[in-house]
């Protein structure tokens, strides 16, 4: 995976600087049985390296709740929108349908107040029983990979 441009916390606080309001946003962390190795594997994609944010980087598929996740819930309840938002930016960003009956709620994560963006992001975990084919469209996707998990934080951790 390319090298990742990391900014220390302390560094991108400022005196000046206002507290951002969160985003709310979803991600995905796709597992897979590798059944010839016998072990787990997780999705990344590839980011385009012309994208703003994180562009470039290998990410778990996700983003923002649109308004039409958030419509089938009169009440504008976060939660419901983000499994929407979930199973939208799968399909959207890996070409991977799934339901929300699938995914699995491990955490819900807001950034820390004064960075420049700042996400309310809830993570689900969504194992994948059959063998699904990746799509990726090639525009805000450049690649994807399966790898153990071991080797995705391996990979991370050189970065």
């Amino acid at each position: 995976m390319p090298g990742r441009n990391t900014v220390q916390y302390h560094e991108l606080l400022g005196d000046n600087m206002t507290e951002m309001e969160p985003v709310p946003a979803a991600t995905v962390v796709l597992i897979r049985e590798n059944s010839v190795q016998e072990h787990l594997e997780v999705l990344l994609v590839q980011r385009n390296s012309r994208l703003v944010f994180h562009g470039g980087h290998w990410v778990f598929p996700g983003g923002r709740l649109d308004p039409d996740d958030f419509a089938a819930h009169p009440e504008g309840l976060e939660y419901p929108a983000a499994l929407r938002a979930a199973v939208r930016e799968t399909r959207e960003e890996a070409g991977i349908s799934i339901s929300e009956q699938q995914l699995i709620h491990t955490a819900h994560w807001t950034t820390p107040p004064k960075l420049p963006r700042r996400f309310s992001t809830w993570f689900f975990v969504c194992p994948l029983h059959e063998t699904v084919e990746v799509n990726i469209d090639n525009d805000e996707i450049r690649d994807y990979l399966w790898l153990t998990p071991e080797a995705a934080i391996a990979e991370s951790a050189a970065e």
